[in-house]
């Protein structure tokens, strides 16, 4: 089976060489596959997004979309992308941005209005938003219509730059939504993004790259088995009766390692998410039930501090 993503020592430079952007990069990505691109500023992730766009070329090595190149017109049309910097024509409406594209996908004109309303619908765009101009939109309402435009025409892949950037908390949860869905109709998405927080939640894999090299390849099932730092707390006024050894006592009984105690915070190390359940549920039946339960920091948040 065709890879959806193959790069062969993909080399990149930049001034006549002395800019090495990307450096003998090798990686595949399956179909179907949510992967997710990290690492330092510089490190080549632009450089390669825009190398699977087929807006620059390799110096030398090769990568290919599904056996094509990313310049072909059949992997153009294949392609959704939202860009970090959204730059739209600012006098149009989003009916007319839409149109736009569309018109440029080559949709037929028949089912062309059905699948832009769909698309709106499906971002949260709302009827009386979609009538604005786009030079009245938020942050929020760019990243919306952004998204809405590169899942025209059904792609077969997604390319997103910071496709959380500027949204609340309830965009965010959206857009993970929609990308689960993408996933599950076969769709390949490739994420380059600095909030490793919602990384962990969508991607299969994650590809750190630093000096226009993959470094590691990990995937969230290997970095979810390593384990986390839990930290929990409870309210200050319960200091005087707290139960010490109690608590000791099930921390070693659920399996997990006290690391530190200094009430109302402890930090214990958990094996997995289904350790950190029955921990924070043995405590609650004894009677130490936390006020609050949270990671100290993110499994791949922990990955790139180390790496």
């Amino acid at each position: 089976m065709t890879a959806a993503v193959e790069a062969k020592e993909l080399t990149k430079h930049f001034h006549d060489g002395r800019v090495k952007a990307l450096d003998r990069l090798d990686l595949t990505i399956e179909k179907g596959e949510v992967f997710g691109v990290i690492g330092p500023n510089g490190a080549g992730k632009t450089t390669f997004m825009s190398c699977l766009l087929g807006l620059l070329y390799p110096t030398s090595g090769s990568l290919l979309l599904n056996g094509q190149a990313p310049d072909s017109v059949d992997v153009h049309k294949s392609v959704g992308y939202l860009p970090e910097r959204l730059e739209f024509v600012k006098w149009m409406s989003a009916n007319e941005l839409m149109t736009f594209h569309a018109q440029l996908l080559g949709i037929n004109k028949t089912g062309m209005q059905a699948e832009i309303d769909k698309l709106l619908q499906l971002v949260e765009l709302d009827a009386d938003a979609r009538k604005r101009k786009i030079k009245s939109y938020s942050r929020g309402m760019l990243q919306r219509i952004g998204m809405a435009q590169a899942l025209l025409g059904q792609p077969s892949f997604l390319l997103l730059d910071e496709p959380s950037s500027g949204l609340d908390p309830v965009g965010v949860k959206l857009f993970r939504n929609i990308l689960k869905s993408q996933k599950e109709n076969g769709v390949t998405i490739v994420i380059n993004s600095h909030q490793l927080d919602q990384l962990e939640k969508v991607c299969d894999r994650v590809a750190f790259i630093k000096g226009g090299k993959v470094q590691f390849i990990e995937s969230m099932k290997t970095l979810t088995l390593k384990g986390a730092t839990l930290v929990l707390r409870w309210s200050p006024e319960k200091e005087s009766d707290f139960p010490k050894e109690k608590f000791e006592s099930i921390v070693v009984s659920v399996g997990a390692i006290l690391e530190e105690l200094t009430f109302p915070t402890a930090k214990v190390k958990v094996e997995s998410d289904a350790m950190s359940t029955t921990l924070i549920e043995s405590l609650c039946r004894d009677g130490l039930a936390v006020s609050e339960a949270a990671p100290m920091e993110g499994r791949l948040e922990s990955f790139f501090s180390q790496n």
